[in-house]
């Protein structure tokens, strides 16, 4: 099982930032996002609602590029998602710029999660045209690949010639696209063009709202992924990275997740075995202080913690290494330790560092497992692999 995390900023937060955020800034809750082991962090997007939405269950969102900015400012690791971007709300080439500028500045770190939209009195709001709103965002996706190829788009609605954005991504070919939503469309656009998709699991009633078919099981949302891949490979693609919201959710509450992880944990190889690569979590948390042990518990329980494998080739005896050697990079960061510092005091020798630049940590004479409280606390161990012509270095959350 192989699935990556994305913590999805609570959205019931917006409303009341200073009283939730308890003076911490919005890189702070980034950073303990990462330190916890999540791979994402993603912002939803809702500019202008209105108000007999947000009275049935509706929310406010922050600015996803502002506010991912702040993320990225503060982290180093992290995936930084839109979710979801509605396409519609804005000229395509106003997004092009963004995305390409924020790819390059956060390090290639930028996941574009877009959609055609269903909040019908938002579009009118700010002018956007909903009955058009699919066919639209086909184009825009034309438009912002051809941008960011430092190419023109030549199209009905947003065709233009004589016009160059720079800089380009940093990411080959701009950042991946995500698309949400369950329909026929929306699958055809993840099967033709786009590198994932976000599906929706909902009810009947939901879906009325939403305007995109229900989505209530596991077993017809592995039909969907299974027959998204099928297509993708008669057209010689990959498979769809497939980020989702488990169906239990629902029973996620600010301050006590243990009833969500109950829930979920037994089901997560089935949403792996379904075709899900990414497991999406909106915490309902009321404060930060309750962000902050909901997101620790999560990560405890449900997300695999991250790990380095590096090969770095022969290592000659004129270096003094007597073997079995741990190499460990500088700097990696698990649930607030530095996983470097953690494996020194794990192995209790002096290290070594070799390397150029001090990118790395070589610590001699490592026995093959070995821990300390700083490990337990983390729940990793320390474990080594000694070859004859190189050594690999892994930190994961066991002994081998």
């Amino acid at each position: 099982m192989n699935l990556q995390y994305n913590l999805m900023f609570p959205m019931r937060a917006v409303k009341h930032w200073q009283r939730w955020s308890e003076g911490a800034s919005l890189g702070e809750v980034a950073k303990v996002v990462e330190n916890a082991g999540f791979h994402g962090f993603s912002m939803s997007e809702h500019p202008f609602p209105d108000k007999d939405w947000l009275a049935h269950g509706g929310h406010h969102a922050f600015d996803p590029f502002v506010s991912l900015s702040f993320a990225a400012a503060a982290t180093t690791r992290l995936r930084l998602m839109t979710y979801i971007l509605v396409s519609g709300y804005r000229s395509p080439y106003l997004t092009a710029k963004a995305a390409a500028s924020f790819d390059l500045l956060s390090g290639g770190r930028f996941t574009l999660g877009t959609g055609a939209g269903y909040l019908k009195p938002e579009f009118e709001a700010l002018g956007a045209d909903f009955h058009r709103r699919g066919a639209l965002l086909d184009e825009a996706i034309a438009a912002w690949k051809a941008t960011w190829a430092g190419d023109e788009h030549h199209g009905p609605e947003f065709g233009v010639a004589g016009h160059l954005a720079l800089p380009l991504p940093v990411t080959a070919g701009g950042p991946p696209i995500w698309i949400g939503g369950n329909s026929k469309a929306a699958r055809r656009r993840v099967v033709e063009t786009a590198n994932g998709w976000i599906p929706m699991g909902q009810s009947g009633e939901m879906a009325t709202i939403t305007r995109t078919p229900p989505l209530e099981d596991i077993a017809r949302l592995a039909s969907l992924i299974s027959e998204v891949n099928k297509q993708r490979a008669e057209r010689g693609r990959d498979a769809a990275d497939v980020s989702f919201v488990p169906f239990e959710a629902d029973k996620l509450v600010s301050g006590d997740c243990g009833d969500f992880i109950e829930s979920v944990k037994p089901r997560l190889a089935e949403y792996a075995e379904a075709g899900v690569t990414w497991i999406t979590v909106e915490p309902a948390s009321r404060t930060f202080s309750d962000f902050r042990a909901d997101v620790e518990l999560m990560a405890t329980e449900l997300v695999e913690a991250p790990w380095v494998s590096r090969r770095l080739g022969l290592l000659d005896s004129d270096q003094g290494l007597v073997g079995p050697v741990c190499i460990v990079e500088r700097g990696f960061e698990l649930r607030g330790w530095d996983v470097a510092e953690v494996a020194v005091q794990a192995a209790g020798v002096v290290p070594v560092d070799p390397t150029e630049g001090g990118e790395f940590y070589v610590l001699d004479g490592l026995p093959r497992s070995a821990s300390s409280r700083p490990v337990d606390q983390l729940g990793l161990v320390v474990t080594v692999d000694c070859l004859r012509e190189s050594v690999i270095e892994t930190i994961s959350n066991g002994p081998n």
